[in-house]
């Protein structure tokens, strides 16, 4: 009779092994399918496949795939625009796999999903400093970051922290090359804030990009000449007065070597 019960108990466990096994196997092979037909291309399958992923990840957490599922239907969901399912599901992966691949795209999907899906500048500027530590924003999300430091000066609209928030956000959107909107931000702080130490930076810069990266020399003049009066004994400002004492703005650079040379 022991023998028997034994037996019956291995026998319960075996199939419920595979009953488990068929189950996840299952799983597997409705997401390879989804993936397969492209299914992520309609709204309605990006769903269907972000539940998928996400059902996996959670009834096999272990498993190998796991990780990139749960990143990926963090993902699909940002993508959906369902902002706090897109938020949990990447919290959820940053607390189980934290020497993941997906680690940093994923530290960045919740500051983007913060800055831009929540509108909460403040909890977005955590995970975008998090992600700093260990790797180098793409150009598409310096200009994310960009957006999170000027809603907060602009919140913030003060004389403390205002300039500093917009100063970051030009840094980074001259980093990421849109140098429109980086002049943008320099001239918040020189017009609205031009007792601030940065101002006559801001203005000086402003000067330069329009002539050094927007080949605007009739808008870089303006703001040469500009920063030199406004900020007479600025170290800025006395290199805004020689470069126009010297007529240097908009020369090449052999040109300005020749310059100095008489």
């Amino acid at each position: 009779m022991k023998r028997i019960q034994t037996g019956i108990l291995i026998l319960s466990m075996l199939v419920l092994a595979a009953s488990c096994q068929n189950k996840k196997d299952k799983l597997l092979s409705e997401i390879q399918k989804l993936e397969s037909q492209d299914t992520s291309a309609s709204p309605a399958g990006m769903k269907e496949l972000a539940g998928k992923f996400a059902e996996f990840a959670e009834a096999y957490p272990e498993d190998p795939k796991s990780p990139l599922y749960l990143h990926k239907a963090a993902i699909y969901s940002y993508l959906m625009e369902d902002y706090e399912s897109s938020l949990d599901l990447s919290k959820k992966y940053l607390s189980r796999y934290a020497n993941g691949k997906e680690w940093q795209p994923t530290v960045v999907n919740v500051a983007r999903t913060f800055g831009r899906g929540l509108n909460q500048p403040d909890s977005a500027l955590i995970y975008y400093d998090l992600f700093s530590e260990k790797g180098e924003l793409s150009v598409a999300d310096q200009v994310d970051l960009a957006a999170v430091y000027s809603t907060l000066g602009d919140k913030a609209n003060d004389s403390l922290s205002s300039p500093t928030y917009w100063f970051k956000a030009a840094g980074a959107l001259s980093g990421a090359g849109a140098f429109e909107g980086a002049i943008i931000e320099y001239l918040k702080i020189a017009d609205k804030f031009p007792k601030d130490a940065k101002a006559p930076n801001a203005l000086f810069t402003t000067a330069f990009l329009y002539e050094n990266e927007l080949g605007n020399n009739e808008k870089a003049l303006e703001y040469y000449k500009r920063v030199a009066k406004e900020f007479p004994d600025n170290p800025m400002g006395q290199n805004a007065k020689l470069l126009l004492s010297k007529n240097l703005v908009g020369k090449t650079a052999d040109e300005i070597a020749e310059s100095w040379e008489r």
